[in-house]
C-alpha cells in the first residue's frame, strides 16, 4: 500500500442538464463517502477525486455491480466498468451509473494501481430509486471542515486455523469456503452449505477417509472432541491444545493431531508423539524438503526462527509477520513465507516478493487454479472479498466468518 497523506473522495450529484467543470485544484480536506451517501440508479455527472500526490495518471477507477449470490452467503459481480484517471492524476469523471442496475442493488467503487486485483481503496454502496431533481434545487456539496485527529480503528480479528486441505469436491483445486461459528454454517462457494459445529469450535478440514475430497470437521477444545462430518468422532486433546489436522503423505488420509504450546508436544493420533518447540511457537507443518511427506515445523516470531525437524533451521520474518509457507513455484518444496499486514508484503524465501492486500486482510494462500502452485490470496472480512492475485475476485462471506481453505 502506498503511503498517503490523504485520499479525497468527492461525489457531486448534479442535474443531468447542468454543465460541470472538473475541479481546478487539489482538494485540501478529507471526505470519505459512507453508507449514508446517496447514490441513485441512473445518476449522472459524478466525479471521484483524490490527492494527485497519491494517485498519479494511469490509475484506474472500477465500478462493480454486486448481487447477493443464490446461497445467500456471498455476492456475485454481474457487471462492471473501468475508467482511467485524467492526465493530471487528480480526478476521474464516472459515466452515468446505468439505470438498468436498478435500485436496491449494491455496487463497489474502487481505485486501483494496475489491475482490479491491486486495489488501493474501495467502498460499497447501495443504489436508491431514481430521484428527479426538484425545481429550484441546488446540488448539495459536502461541507468539509478541518479533519480532526483520527481515532484508532480496531483491527479486524484474524482467526488462525490449521486446515490440511481445502478441496471440497475433489477436483484438484482449492475452494473459496467459510465457517460461521456463531451459527455453525459451512459455506463452500458453488459446492455446498452445511451446518456443523458451534461457537468456539475450531474448523479442521482435511481428507480424513482418503477419498481425495476434504471433509468438514471441527475440534471442540472444551471436551477434546473431533467431529468429522460423515466420517468419524474421536476425543483427542484438550482446551489448551491447538488442533493440527495432518496428512503426512498426500496419498494417505488426514490424521487427527494437536500441538501443545505449553510443552512443545506434537501428538498425532496413532502415529507419533514428539516434543519440538516451546511456548509461543507457531506450528507450521509442511513438505519443506520435497519428499512428498509433511515435516513437523515451528516458527518463533521473537527471533524469526523457522525450525523444521530433521531438515533445516533458518531465520526469516519477525513478530509482526504472519507465516504463509507453501509451494509457490510448483517445485514440490514448501518455502518459508511471510505476510506483513502493515504493508501488504508477501515475501516467499527464494521465490518472490510481492505487495498484495492490506492491514485488514487475512492471507489465504492455496492452489485456486489447479496448477500445483500456491497462489497469493487475501480474505477481506469487511466486504467478504476474496482477492486471488492474477486469478479472481469474488465476494463470499462476511465479518463473522473464518476462511477455511488451503
Amino acid at each position: 500500500m502506498k503511503k498517503a497523506a490523504s485520499i479525497v473522495i468527492l461525489c457531486i450529484i448534479l442535474n443531468i442538464f447542468l454543465i460541470v467543470e472538473p475541479p481546478a485544484a487539489r482538494a485540501q480536506n478529507v471526505y470519505h463517502p459512507d453508507s449514508e451517501t446517496v447514490w441513485y440508479s441512473g445518476q449522472t455527472d459524478t466525479y471521484v477525486s483524490w490527492d494527485s500526490e497519491i494517485f498519479r495518471p494511469g490509475y484506474k477507477v472500477y465500478i462493480q455491480l454486486l448481487k447477493d449470490s443464490d446461497d445467500g452467503i456471498g455476492k456475485d459481480i454481474i457487471g462492471w466498468y473501468c475508467y482511467l484517471t485524467d492526465n493530471d492524476g487528480m480526478y476521474s469523471r464516472i459515466e452515468p451509473i446505468p439505470s438498468s442496475w436498478g435500485s436496491g442493488n449494491n455496487f463497489i467503487i474502487s481505485i486501483a494501481d494496475t489491475s482490479e486485483s491491486d486495489t488501493l481503496w474501495s467502498e460499497e454502496f447501495t443504489l436508491l430509486p431514481p430521484s428527479p431533481t426538484p425545481e429550484g434545487y441546488k446540488t448539495p456539496i459536502p461541507t468539509l471542515s478541518i479533519t480532526p485527529s483520527p481515532s484508532i480503528t480496531p483491527t479486524p480479528t484474524i482467526h488462525i486455523v490449521n486446515i490440511d486441505s481445502g478441496d471440497y469436491n475433489g477436483d484438484g483445486t482449492s475452494d473459496v469456503a467459510i465457517f460461521r461459528s456463531n451459527s455453525g454454517l459451512w459455506g463452500v462457494r458453488g459446492i455446498t452449505r452445511a451446518y456443523f459445529g458451534t461457537i468456539n469450535d475450531q474448523p479442521v478440514s482435511g481428507d480424513y477417509n482418503g477419498d481425495g475430497t476434504s471433509d468438514i470437521g471441527i475440534f471442540r477444545g472444551s471436551s477434546g472432541l473431533w467431529a468429522i462430518r460423515g466420517v468419524t468422532r474421536a476425543y483427542f486433546g484438550s482446551s489448551s491444545d491447538l488442533a493440527i489436522p495432518l496428512a503426512f503423505n498426500p496419498s494417505s488420509a488426514c490424521n487427527i493431531g494437536i500441538f501443545r504450546d505449553s510443552t512443545g508436544l506434537w501428538a498425532i493420533r496413532g502415529v507419533t508423539r514428539i516434543y519440538f518447540g516451546a511456548s509461543g511457537d507457531k506450528p507450521i507443518p509442511g513438505d519443506y524438503d520435497g519428499d512428498a511427506t509433511k515435516d513437523i515445523a515451528i516458527f518463533r516470531g521473537s527471533s524469526g526462527l523457522w525450525a523444521i525437524q530433521g531438515v533445516s533451521r533458518i531465520y526469516y520474518g519477525s513478530d509482526n509477520s504472519m507465516v504463509v509457507p507453501g509451494d509457490y513455484n510448483g517445485s514440490g518444496n514448501w518455502a518459508p513465507g511471510i505476510f506483513r499486514k502493515s504493508s501488504g508484503l508477501w515475501a516467499i524465501r527464494g521465490v518472490t516478493r510481492s505487495y498484495f492486500g492490506d492491514a485488514s486482510d487475512q492471507p489465504v494462500p492455496a492452489d485456486f487454479d489447479g496448477d500445483s502452485r500456491d497462489d497469493l490470496g487475501v480474505f477481506r472480512k469487511s466486504s467478504g472479498l476474496w482477492a486471488i492475485q492474477s486469478i479472481s475476485r469474488v465476494y463470499y462471506g462476511g465479518s463473522d466468518d473464518i476462511p477455511v481453505t488451503r
